[in-house]
């Protein structure tokens, strides 16, 4: 994988379930690395409308995800996305059986990282659980795998896992 179309810009994307530690991560890699990151606009969107997600409503995060990286894609050497349209589908899929949500070629991304739920699963209110977040897991390894993109597989620790970003991000 390499630089996308933009400029040239480094996308590095964070897959993982539910309290995988993509959020965390992806602060302290914009942090080491100086740049930005991508916040999930699913959760930010459950928390506006009180956790409700609609069909439609998925479509939008999926949409305005995109949107959000887009826009800074052209003025960044480098950034850290925490998350992007698989997992607006995955959430479409399993609550409303819609296969509908675009995704993207995942081949844009410079480096796509899962994160394996090896944290302490974390409730905040809005998480389905352990069990639906190894579900999420599942499913994106299994899309990686199928589409053939190459990923890799974080686990451990903040620092363990930033260790291993920085030694594989060039």
């Amino acid at each position: 994988m390499g630089t996308d179309v933009n400029n040239g810009v480094k996308r590095v994307l964070f897959l993982g379930g539910e309290s995988s530690g993509k959020t965390t991560l992806s602060r302290v890699c914009a942090g080491y690395f100086n740049t930005t990151w991508i916040p999930e606009y699913g959760r930010q969107y459950g928390e506006q409308h009180d956790q409700e997600y609609t069909k439609e409503s998925l479509h939008h995060t999926a949409s305005t995800q995109r949107k959000m990286e887009d826009a800074y894609a052209s003025l960044l050497d480098i950034m850290f996305c925490d998350t992007n349209e698989l997992v607006a589908s995955f959430y479409a899929r399993e609550w409303y059986n819609d296969p509908t949500i675009e995704i993207p070629d995942l081949r844009l991304y410079h480096r796509i990282y899962v994160l394996r739920n090896d944290f302490p699963f974390v409730q905040d209110g809005s998480r389905q659980g352990i069990e639906f977040s190894t579900k999420q897991y599942m499913y994106y390894v299994s899309y990686l795998d199928h589409e053939g993109i190459d990923y890799i597989e974080l686990s451990g620790t903040i620092g363990q896992r930033l260790d291993t970003v920085v030694r594989t991000i060039q």
